[in-house]
This record gives structure tokens, sequence and C-alpha cells, in this order.
């Protein structure tokens, strides 16, 4: 890190990552969230926008809390481990996302546990908390399938926060050695941009949805049972194997991987201008 260059506090990752979060959910997250969730349950196609957008608000409010820590802690473990000029390896970059990505999941496990049965049961927010802590508990009620949140929300994390990053460093270079005579002078830098930002938004998104696709096939199998059943990590990846095969770990890969292709140079974007803005 260049000594002129501050790094971004805890507080600041916090707010850069809530702002990111929002900015994602009220776009195109919420929709393409919800055609996954309902393809994933078994239910219905619905183009209705009541249906589509029912739990906007609980989602909108849950995640910018959730990419908040993800981005927050994040910076706070690298501005902890790390000194001015010093630069991580790789497999230490990753795992310190990953971390950041599991404590995220503190928040997100419950919340898309209220949003699930907000869905199944038609119920508000405040209404599906309390009937969820009623007859499940906090442990195997809003926290039901935190292991695999867990281990998607880590692997997100770094797809976003190290892989991404990566990428964009690798086809910078290859952007800039384009040829774009036709593109006029005054738009080629927007364009090397937007190549730069899709190109590798786009990849990094791929690799986002392939390494966290059967960890969210699980953790909705074990919060779409029913409150009262007792479906464990293994439990749900046995049921999952034997109703679909190896093919039911992939179901929703279209919707969710749209949402997740769009969802990383989205919040890419918005946490690399703002982290810019700050220092």
């Amino acid at each position: 890190m260049p000594e002129s260059t501050k790094p971004v506090s805890f507080i600041q990752g916090l707010t850069i990552g809530s702002i990111a979060g929002m900015t994602e959910v009220m776009t195109t997250g919420h929709l393409l969230w919800a055609m996954k969730t309902r393809k994933q349950q078994g239910l219905p196609r619905s183009f209705n926008p009541r249906i589509l957008y029912r739990g906007l608000w609980a989602n909108a409010a849950s995640l910018a809390p959730i990419t908040a820590l993800q981005i927050g802690f994040d910076q706070a473990l690298r501005n902890r481990v790390t000194v001015s000029g010093e630069t991580l390896s790789p497999a230490a970059s990753y795992g310190i996302s990953f971390a950041a990505g599991v404590g995220s999941a503190l928040v997100s496990g419950p919340a898309e546990m209220v949003m699930t049965v907000q869905g199944l049961e038609k119920k508000k927010a405040a209404a599906s908390v309390r009937t969820i802590v009623a007859q499940a508990g906090i442990r195997n009620g809003l926290y039901r399938g935190f292991t695999a949140a867990a281990l998607r929300d880590g692997n997100f994390t770094a797809g976003l926060l190290v892989i991404l990053p990566a990428l964009q460093a690798y086809f910078s270079p290859r952007i800039d050695a384009l040829q774009l005579s036709s593109v006029p002078d005054r738009h080629q830098e927007m364009v090397r941009t937007a190549l730069l930002h899709s190109g590798s938004g786009v990849t990094a998104g791929i690799f986002a949805t392939v390494v966290t696709q059967s960890a969210d096939i699980v953790k909705t199998v074990q919060q779409s049972e029913k409150l009262n059943a007792r479906n464990s990590l293994t439990g749900a990846i046995k049921q999952v194997y034997s109703s679909q095969g190896w093919k039911g770990f992939f179901s929703g890969v279209v919707s969710r991987g749209t949402r997740v292709t769009f969802a990383v140079p989205i919040m890419g974007a918005v946490s690399e201008h703002l982290k810019a803005f700050v220092r």
C-alpha cells in the first residue's frame, strides 16, 4: 500500500459495504433472489410483482448489514495483519475475505430464514421471527442452515474482494492494448472502464456462482423444512442427492448465477469508488 494511501477503517468499510449492498438489492438483487428461491422450493414460476417483490424491504434491510460486515470485517482483518507496503499472498488474502464472509453469515443466515418463512407463510417479518422462535427456537430456528450459509458467504466474499480485483489486474493491460479507433476519443476511457468492470465482474461472478451454489441449495433445503423438523447439514445433502442426484445441487443456478453475475460488478464498482473517495 503506498504511504500516501490511507487504509480504509472498519467503520468506513461498514459504511461502504452497506451502500454497496443496498445498491445491489434495490437494482437487480431481490427480483433474482425471489426467482431463484421459488425454483429451489419447487414453486410455480410467477411474474406477479406482488409475489416476486414480497419481502423486498426485509431483504434490503438485511443485506445492508451483511455486506457491511463482509467489507468491514475484511478491511479490519487486513489492517490488523498487514503493515504499510506489505502484500499478502493470494492464499492469505482469500482466507481473510473468507473469514469475513463467515462472520457476515451471523446476519445473513437468520435474515434469509425469516424471508423464506415469509414467502411460504405470507407473514410479515416480525410475525415470521416470532413464529420461528416459538416453534423452533434460535439455534434450530433462526440459525437453521448456518454452516451452509457460512460456506456460501465466505466464498462469495472472497470472490468479490479477492478474485474480482485479481481479474481486474489481469484484464486491465489487455484492455488498454485494445485498438478502439472506432470509438471517439472522448468516450474511449468510459468504454475501457465498462469493458474492465463487465469482463472481470462477469468472470468473478461465474466463479462465485460455481463455488457457492451447492451450499446455497443445501441452506435453502434446510430452511424450507417445517419448523418442527430437524434437518441437519448432512441430512439436507442426502435429501438433495436422493431426490435429484448431482444436478439437484445446481437447481436454480441460472437465476442465482444471473444475480451473482450482476451483484459482483455492481458491488465491486460501488465499493471501489467509495474506497477511493475515503482514502
